[in-house]
């Protein structure tokens, strides 16, 4: 009686796969005897990840540890050390891209004598990938059925998206600097945007610089320094329409000091953004289709729609006050902070606004009022919210946060000030749950009206369709026979449909 073709739509979603953690060990073998370990900071670069049989994924990466320290000399000293490591994490089902994370949740010192010192670091990973089913609908119907087709728009993550470049910069250090200790590069976004074939991404690059300033006496210094990106990757087929999301990460920083004329750093850091597009596909399908010898059967298919907001890149200042325990020696001065993180990040949406709150954790170092040298973990709680217009309870929110620049400072005896300022990225997407049509089957037979006229009446709501279904007859011949249908029809008016008969002499 009639045939159908079929159309494949493949729809992908964004997934949180696996998510596990991994202790790295390391061993430094200073080129100094350690007299007291003032900080111990670790940095975690993922260096790529291969995907194995049965849903495992191997990520392997390496953890830069720095520790500074005081050597037998009381002078202010720094040694780092790189180890690397390899985990192994699992997950269900099948994906179709896979992009993983890391973020170091805690570093301690363990045992250390003479010249060696042992540091433990904490890493989280997670997986994040794209999960595909393919979607089988009707395109189209040849033969005796009468059939109405829609177009319909569907939004979905089209593709992952992954690049390495570098930003290089020559940083002026102060003309009494006597020596680097150690250079902390964090990354933030200002803008994603997607053109014709192309996505540009434009942030910054934030060097936390701790270095040793000469004088009468020796003391260490924070010094912050920011340069901008631009990167621009080309991707086939992206239109200017699409929604890229994406942030990016520190990979990998070099330094290379110049003391020929002045005091100068050659950094090079080494980024990577990763993210994903979202695209709209229009897909015209048969959405009803009737004959006039058989009932026909339609099942339908569910399909996901994925309606996403621009995403937000910001940066917010925070600020806050902490007191040190009550055995603490009173503060004399701040030599330096280093190491500062996130941690405990919370993510809530309400009234068109995302809040996102968490600490802000530093290791701080100190002199006390008889001169001699303590460290503390600094914590302080904040919270902030990024306005996002048309967001609500329906979406869902991602945001990450990274810590640009931190700043403590000594207040009354005890009391710590810490002045942080944080990248803020949130992106957020809404589900909307669609019908197509996936097979037509062919009912029971109809009765057959001989009438050689009918009168319709349209009710309220019904459409020039509607009613070509209810009588068996194709648009088509209802309109030749009552042309004013050819515009609209009223509710009440009366449609006149003559049926051919077959007249024997």
């Amino acid at each position: 009686m009639f045939e159908t073709a079929h159309g494949t739509y493949t729809q992908r979603k964004l997934e949180l796969l696996s998510k596990g953690q991994v202790k790295v060990s390391a061993r430094l073998e200073l080129k100094a005897a350690c007299k007291k370990v003032l900080s111990a900071t670790a940095k975690c670069f993922l260096a790529g990840h291969e995907r194995g049989e049965g849903g495992e994924v191997r990520v392997s990466g390496k953890v830069v540890t720095r520790v500074i320290f005081l050597d037998e000399f009381d002078a202010f000293n720094s040694e780092e050390h790189t180890d690397s490591f390899t985990e192994r994490l699992g997950f269900k089902g099948e994906a179709m891209s896979i992009n993983p994370a890391a973020v170091v949740l805690e570093t301690t010192v363990g045992e250390n004598a003479g010249t060696s010192v042992e540091v433990d670091s904490v890493i989280d990973l997670i997986i994040v990938g794209l999960v595909e089913k393919g979607v089988k609908f009707v395109s189209g119907v040849t033969g005796q059925a009468e059939t109405r087709t829609e177009k319909m728009r569907i939004s979905t993550f089209e593709r992952a998206l992954s690049e390495k470049f570098s930003a290089v910069e020559m940083l002026e250090l102060d003309k009494n600097c006597a020596g680097v200790l150690g250079v902390d590069c964090n990354a933030s976004v200002r803008d994603v945007f997607a053109e014709d074939g192309r996505v540009t991404i434009k942030g910054t690059v934030s060097a936390n610089v701790l270095t040793i300033k000469s004088g009468e006496t020796a003391t260490m210094h924070n010094a912050a320094h920011e340069f901008d990106f631009t990167k621009t990757i080309h991707v086939q087929g992206l239109s200017a329409e699409d929604t890229v999301f994406g942030g990016v990460v520190v990979a990998g920083v070099a330094v290379k000091a110049d003391n020929k004329v002045k005091p100068e750093l050659n950094v090079e850091v080494d980024l990577a953004f990763n993210g994903f597009v979202l695209s709209a596909r229009e897909v015209e399908y048969v959405a009803d289709a009737f004959s006039g010898e058989n009932a026909l059967n339609l099942a339908t298919v569910s399909v996901e729609h994925t309606n996403a907001l621009p995403q937000v890149n910001l940066v917010v200042d925070i600020e806050g006050n902490m007191t040190m325990p009550a055995n603490s020696p009173f503060i004399a001065r701040i030599l330096t902070s280093s190491g500062a993180r996130i941690t405990g990040a919370n993510i809530g949406c309400a009234d068109g606004k995302v809040t996102v709150e968490g600490v802000v954790s530093a290791t701080v170092v100190y002199e006390c009022e008889e001169k001699q040298i303590h460290t503390h973990e600094a914590s302080v709680a904040f919270s902030t919210f990024v306005r996002v217009d048309g967001i609500n309870n329906n979406f869902n929110v991602q945001a990450s946060v990274g810590v640009v620049s931190c700043y403590i400072k000594a207040r009354r005896g005890k009391e710590l000030m810490v002045d942080a300022k944080l990248a803020v990225l949130v992106s957020a997407t809404e589900t909307h749950v669609r019908e197509l049509t996936a097979e037509i089957a062919v009912g029971e037979a109809k009765q057959r009206d001989d009438s050689a006229i009918v009168i319709v009446m349209p009710e309220a709501g019904e459409t020039l369709w509607d009613i070509a279904k209810r009588i068996s007859m194709p648009v088509a011949d209802i309109v030749k026979q009552n042309p004013n249908c050819a515009q609209s029809i009223t509710v009440g008016e009366k449609i006149f449909i003559y049926r051919q008969q077959v007249i024997n002499f």
